[in-house]
């Protein structure tokens, strides 16, 4: 799944440590664990402030 970044500011650290959730998020997925894959969204969303976006090709986060 491609992702997109969408982020305010210039803050590679916060895009690559999303990026790496992300990515294991759809590992996840793929291996059809939706409990890991839901706890990671959370995670984003409650720690960071990040909101995850799936579409069908890809998916786009945003803070907050």
């Amino acid at each position: 799944t491609e992702v997109k970044i969408w982020f305010e500011g210039n803050n590679m650290l916060i895009a690559a440590l999303t990026n790496d959730k992300i990515a294991r998020r759809q590992k996840a997925k793929d291996n059809k664990n939706f409990a890991e894959a839901d706890r990671i969204r959370d995670e984003l969303a409650e720690d960071h402030g990040i909101i995850l976006e799936d579409t069908p090709t890809e998916t786009i986060w945003r803070r907050k």
